[in-house]
């Protein structure tokens, strides 16, 4: 899922310079591709993603990975990397994420309430990439906040069988920060 267009890029690779393209995901990765074979300029391969626990929704087994760079964005969170922010931000924080399935990038919502990171709002934001040529950096706006859903069944007259129950909920604490 792609939240912007893709951005004309140069890389040194083995003391060349390299065409490319750079497209960062709502998942946070940036894949960067050469621009004249649109083969991986740094390699990706396949990893295993998590699969669906919705009866008749088969996701498939696996999802690209570039092998640079690493994620741009938030991917995981754990327990001890809840805010602090204030002592009932830090409660309230836990005790919602105590609740719920923690999952990690490509996790799909299911029948448990389920946090993921990064969530629906995307870790890649919609302005894309931009490239400065001169010091060859690439910069990307991103989101590194979770989102929260579990699935239901949908009305019988719906044209999909389940629906979000969450919408788009994000995990956000007592006083709406991420």
């Amino acid at each position: 899922d792609v939240p912007g267009g893709p951005a004309l890029i140069e890389v040194t690779q083995n003391g060349r310079r390299v065409p490319a393209v750079a497209q960062i995901t709502k998942m946070g990765l940036l894949f960067i591709l050469d621009r004249e074979t649109g083969k991986p300029v740094f390699g990706v391969e396949e990893r295993p993603v998590p699969k669906s626990d919705v009866p008749g929704e088969e996701a498939w087994p696996t999802q690209p990975f570039p092998l640079k760079p690493p994620p741009l964005a938030r991917t995981t969170i754990t327990r001890s990397e809840l805010s602090t922010r204030t002592p009932d931000s830090e409660r309230f924080c836990k005790e919602l994420f105590d609740r719920l399935q923690i999952g990690s990038v490509f996790t799909p919502y299911g029948s448990k309430t389920t946090l993921v990171f990064p969530g629906a709002m995307g870790g890649g934001n919609w302005g894309g990439v931009s490239f400065n040529p001169e010091l060859g950096y690439v910069f990307v706006n991103t989101t590194n906040m979770g989102g929260i859903g579990h699935l239901v069944e949908a009305a019988k007259d719906s044209p999909m069988p389940y629906r979000n129950e969450s919408g788009y909920a994000r995990f956000l604490d007592n006083e709406h920060y991420p």
